[in-house]
């Protein structure tokens, strides 16, 4: 489904059109609806998917001296960093900010092969500093950017340090990805509850998500809870062999 299809979907089954006015003369249900989508992508932007993980992208190469470097802007939290030297690849354990911090202090500070880092802000600091020209290659959650969230119904949208700017252009209309592919029940769901919630002020949907945060869950409604577990199902049964492998402690 593309995002035209999905935010046609959406104002189907609340049973709205797109053009209609809903509490001031500015505010459509369009534009609204379409706001509701892109915070729900926000909401699940740093949870693990298939369609959102990023595995083994080079991307920087360091040089001597320098200690940080900047991350991919797609970047969302990370999974594992490696350098490539010698032809084959060295992982890189995750430290804190403090534990870099006293390596520098209490060590000899000399540049080397990097062994340790910290993710900080936007950028990844190694430990030593390099001491020479590595690639870095990195192995993480990204930010797949809703960028056909547009059309004469969507206002300038600012989500994850870039903005979404409002346009007619036919061809940003119809595109997809996998928050409106295999991702799209949980998106329309969470955004249909929020809607119903926020702007419609429906007591059902109300008393529904009252009821989940009772609970301490994060869902809007039972229906984003189904399909946010059928999703989870799937990514869990890609990612694992089904196996419990013992280790010493």
């Amino acid at each position: 489904m593309d995002t035209v299809a999905l935010r046609a979907r959406i104002a189907d089954e609340l049973n709205r059109q797109a053009s209609d006015i809903v509490g001031s003369p500015s505010l459509s249900v369009g534009l609204i609806v379409n706001r509701e989508i892109n915070s729900a992508i926000q909401h699940y932007e740093s949870t693990r998917f298939r369609w959102n993980e990023r595995r083994e992208h080079e991307f920087a190469t360091t040089v001597a001296n320098t200690r940080a470097y900047s991350l991919p802007a797609s970047f969302v939290k990370m999974d594992s960093l490696k350098l490539i030297y010698s032809g084959g690849y060295i992982g890189l354990a995750s430290k804190t900010w403090d534990q870099i911090e006293e390596q520098d202090r209490r060590v000899t500070g000399s540049p080397g092969l990097p062994k340790d880092y910290v993710i900080y802000g936007n950028v990844a600091r190694l430990y030593p500093v390099p001491n020479g020209a590595y690639t870095l290659v990195g192995s993480y959650i990204q930010r797949v950017r809703p960028t056909s969230l547009t059309g004469s119904y969507c206002a300038i949208v600012t989500m994850g340090g870039a903005s979404l700017t409002a346009t007619t252009t036919a061809s940003h209309n119809s595109q997809l990805n996998g928050w409106t592919t295999d991702g799209e029940e949980l998106i329309r769901a969470r955004a249909k509850a929020s809607l119903r919630i926020r702007y419609f002020r429906e007591d059902g949907a109300i008393a529904e998500m009252a009821g989940l945060q009772a609970t301490r869950e994060t869902f809007l409604s039972v229906e984003e809870r189904v399909a946010y577990e059928r999703l989870a199902d799937e990514t869990n049964d890609a990612t694992t062999t089904g196996r419990v492998v013992p280790y010493e402690i």
